[in-house]
């Protein structure tokens, strides 16, 4: 099997109206089968800014080399937040709403620069936008421990928490999803969960994770 080139044309489909609704597209047999799409889960991938359509068959893409790398740029960013919190607390303990005010004034005044957390944006938006998502529902199925047990551990255990929630990032923006990855407090320890619930052994109790939830 190698790769190729082909040329195809886009079918037109209207509505009751009479208006273009959609177009469609001919696979054949042999090429879903040489793609191993035969009988998979098959996503679409939208990218107007490259005018890039894609079909594939979906597949867990995260993999340790990421996690590592966010790990340490979210843990210099933690650092960046108590130093910045330091400037504007009076005390060590939560900010008043004043105090909060006054920083966020600041930072988009620009006043305010936080380097390490540009860092770890610009990195989770270099991912291809499947990396993304996987992350986004990862981190969900990590913070929900609602996750199947009795699959296989791994991308059969991921795919089957994907087809009961990938309502939570399809349709969004890779921005949309990097947003809402950046916004949890608790991001590691989601991440952490999530990645330990996916590879742990088939039939292993969650119950167990929840009792040694302090040393994700």
């Amino acid at each position: 099997v190698y790769m190729s080139l082909e040329t195809i044309k886009l079918s037109q489909k209207k509505n009751g109206k009479g208006y273009i609704s959609s177009y469609s597209v001919s696979i054949s047999n042999k090429e879903a089968q040489d793609c191993r799409m035969v009988g998979k889960r098959i996503i679409k991938i939208i990218d107007p800014d490259q005018g890039e359509i894609i079909l594939k068959a979906k597949r867990f893409t995260i993999t340790v080399e990421m996690l590592r790398k966010i790990v340490e740029l979210k843990e210099l960013e933690k650092e960046e937040d108590r130093y910045i919190h330091s400037l504007y607390c009076a005390d060590s303990k939560a900010m008043t709403a004043s105090e909060a005010f006054e920083m966020f004034a600041d930072e988009q005044a620009g006043k305010l620069e936080r380097p390490a957390y540009k860092k770890l944006e610009a990195y989770l938006l270099s991912l291809s936008m499947e990396n993304i998502a996987d992350l986004a529902l990862m981190m969900y199925l990590g913070r929900d421990m609602d996750c199947n047990m009795d699959t296989n551990p791994g991308e059969d255990r991921f795919l089957e928490f994907y087809d009961r929630y990938d309502d939570v990032v399809t349709g969004k923006s890779k921005e949309e999803l990097v947003d809402i990855i950046l916004e949890k407090t608790p991001l590691l320890m989601y991440l952490r969960a999530g990645y330990r619930l996916l590879n742990a052994p088939r039939g292993t109790s969650i119950d167990s994770f929840f009792h040694n939830w302090d040393e994700m």
